[in-house]
């Protein structure tokens, strides 16, 4: 199956990313990144800490377990480049638009160095998770 295919395969069937939702993708990256908008907005005070905090979990949690479920549809499709590029940088490049967004209309604090951190953690816990749920792994 080609990335194409799995993406027709999806648009059909959507219910197949609700029933396929990651759990462990959705609470491991909302945690890390949560902690990463706290430490990062902290110069603003705690305050801001934590409402960069609640706000990363609170779009994250439901995110991470929708592309951790697209990244496993992904995860036989052929040629693997292209499911690595895509699992690289094209579902890097939604998430982070959402997150942007999310962030930067209520003004969080010091949103240049979360983004960038989050940003470099995406693209290898991506890259990792692909390579884990390929078979043989």
């Amino acid at each position: 199956m080609t990335v194409g295919e799995v993406i027709a395969e999806l648009r059909r069937q959507p219910e197949l990313l609700l029933r396929n939702w990651h759990w462990k993708a959705a609470c491991f990256s909302a945690g890390i990144r949560a902690g990463i908008y706290f430490v990062t907005s902290l110069k603003a005070g705690w305050r801001a800490g934590v409402a960069a905090m609640l706000v990363e979990a609170a779009y994250r949690i439901p995110l991470s377990g929708l592309l951790g479920a697209f990244t496993q549809s992904l995860r036989f499709a052929q040629p693997a480049w292209t499911a690595t590029l895509t699992v690289a940088v094209c579902l890097p490049a939604i998430a982070h638009s959402i997150e942007l967004l999310v962030h930067w209309l209520p003004g969080a604090p010091n949103l240049r160095n979360s983004f960038e951190v989050s940003v470099a953690f995406t693209v290898l816990a991506s890259l990792f998770n692909l390579h884990a749920m390929r078979p043989g792994v």
